[in-house]
Formats: structure tokens, sequence, C-alpha cells
């Protein structure tokens, strides 16, 4: 019982950093989107770190840089709508 609820209050955490970036970005999108158009922007702790050509290379860096369960996230910046995918290990 007591490795389950590391492991919720590991995800809850993850989950909470993943919902502070994307409010971030939302809050923040036309001065990104200025920056970054058309690029995958690697965001952590509320802060733009780098942008990538493919989401490939964003999420790779971040997940050298953050590690997998960190919940960085990977926003295309583009004026259209875009939905984000974030895959989580369960491990």
């Amino acid at each position: 019982m007591e490795n389950s609820s590391i492991t919720e209050t590991h995800a809850m955490t993850q989950a909470e950093a993943l919902k502070k970036n994307y409010d971030y970005v939302k809050s923040h999108f036309d001065e990104l989107l200025n920056l970054y158009r058309n690029k995958y922007l690697l965001v952590f702790d509320e802060e733009p770190v780098s942008s990538y050509d493919t989401y490939e290379a964003a999420a790779t860096q971040g997940v050298r840089q953050f590690g997998p369960n960190s919940g960085f996230l990977v926003h295309y910046m583009t004026e259209s709508a875009v939905l984000n995918f974030v895959a989580a290990s369960r491990d």
C-alpha cells in the first residue's frame, strides 16, 4: 500500500507540473508564438527551455534534461488549435 501512495503522489506532482507549464503557454501565447512560430517548444518549470523542428527532438531533450516523469511540456507553436499528447510511465 505504501508504494501505491508514493506513486500516486508522484503522478499528482507530475500532473500539477504539466498543468502549470500548459497554463504558462496559454497565458504567454502571443509572445511565445512570435518567438517560436511553427516550432516545438520545450517548457519546464513555467519557462521556455528551447525550440525544435520536430516533436521527437523536443521530447527526447525533455527526457534527457528533466526525466520522463518530470511534467515538462512540448507544445507546437501555431495559431491553429493543436492537440498535445503526453505519455507517462506507469512504472
